[in-house]
């Protein structure tokens, strides 16, 4: 439990509940330990997740997406969504009372607080705020996961990190952008593969950093050169090679 806990806050409760079991079974010499530490509802846990999992993305297909389900109300949708697959308990998220409680935090918010008995009612809790709130969604287009728009509502990228660099599906989905805007420009190929070839001559100690950058400056004048016309691609493909 301890390893799993950091990847995503849900987690934690599940260890807390069960580092409790755990102690409590201790305390107890480990008699009653079936229903102390049932096994089965341990290892039904991501298959149970998996499931909740295909059925909020259903719900967000049709009442949240922004690029798939209607433009009525979100209730209007909810109602004729229920009303339609709502028997199909399988595939249908099935909402389940809340322990929930109204009170007072840190001596200035009155507010509603969740007191969950596992991760189901975390969850649970969380697609309703969506519902109640109409919160859009949209898949994003690197990741290809659900992620709430907040701002723009034409926004295409998520913002989870999706490498040790610290990179995001937006980060990334300029650069995918960028990159599929240059695919067909054959002016950009030419000067890009020479480019990559002689910044390698840095690392191996067979041009300065001042001669690499000097002869840059005059790439880029000849690249904008040959965009405007005023010299062909063969021209600039071999003033390229012979800089």
């Amino acid at each position: 439990m301890d390893t799993i806990a950091p990847k995503h806050i849900y987690f934690e409760l599940l260890r807390l509940e069960w580092r409790e079991r755990l102690e409590q079974a201790n305390r107890q010499n480990y008699e009653d330990i079936v229903n102390l530490l049932p096994r089965k509802v341990l290892t039904h846990i991501p298959s149970n997740i998996h499931t909740m999992q295909e059925q909020i993305k259903t719900i967000f297909a049709y009442v949240l997406d922004l690029d798939t389900s209607s433009k009525e109300p979100v209730r209007k949708k909810m109602v004729r969504y229920y009303n339609h697959r709502g028997s199909d308990q399988l595939n249908t998220f099935q909402f389940q009372p809340q322990p929930m409680s109204f009170e007072v935090i840190d001596k200035r918010t009155f507010t509603e607080v969740l007191y969950p008995n596992d991760i189901y009612d975390i969850i649970d809790y969380f697609v309703r705020e969506f519902v109640k709130r109409g919160q859009p969604v949209r898949i994003c287009k690197n990741c290809k996961r659900y992620f709430a728009i907040v701002e723009r509502t034409d926004a295409e990228y998520c913002n989870r990190p999706i490498d040790d660099k610290g990179r995001t599906c937006k980060n990334m989905g300029a650069i995918t952008l960028w990159n599929e805007k240059r695919k067909d420009d054959e002016i950009f190929k030419v000067y890009r593969r020479e480019y990559k070839k002689r910044f390698g001559w840095i690392k191996a100690r067979k041009i300065e950093h001042d001669a690499f950058y000097a002869w840059s400056q005059k790439a880029r004048e000849q690249k904008a050169r040959c965009e405007a016309g005023e010299i062909r691609l063969q021209e600039f493909t071999e003033w390229l090679m012979n800089s």
